[in-house]
């Protein structure tokens, strides 16, 4: 019987050990999409969309759900020429917009609009 609570004992032990192991997840700076935005000679704005609520609605006038649903906005700007003063028709410009949205929301809207790419 002594043996058996010796082995059970030590069974129990390395259950334990080998189950309460903890893994250490290397720290660093998290990756944000906007951070690929910036290129050279591009210009990339970044709005947090929680504390700039007027801005972002104005920006997507007839989307309130969309614009409501947004946590940041970032914008790239690329000029396609190296006229100065630029022309407004002169910019390249794509966008990025973090947020909570359900997968019905996103897939409606890249029903309708082409121009939309999930990444």
């Amino acid at each position: 019987m002594v043996r058996f609570c010796k082995i059970a004992s030590a069974f129990v032990l390395a259950v334990v050990v080998l189950s309460s192991c903890a893994t250490v997840s290397q720290k660093g700076r998290p990756y944000y999409d906007f951070q690929a935005m910036g290129e050279e000679n591009v210009i990339v704005v970044t709005i947090d969309a929680s504390k700039e609520q007027e801005l972002v609605q104005a920006a997507f006038s007839d989307l309130e759900e969309f614009a409501r649903r947004s946590r940041r906005v970032s914008l790239a700007l690329k000029p396609t020429s190296d006229a100065y003063p630029l022309e407004a028709d002169a910019i390249s410009a794509y966008g990025v917009v973090e947020g909570d949205y359900p997968k019905f929301l996103i897939n409606t809207g890249m029903m309708y609009a082409k121009e939309l790419e999930r990444k």
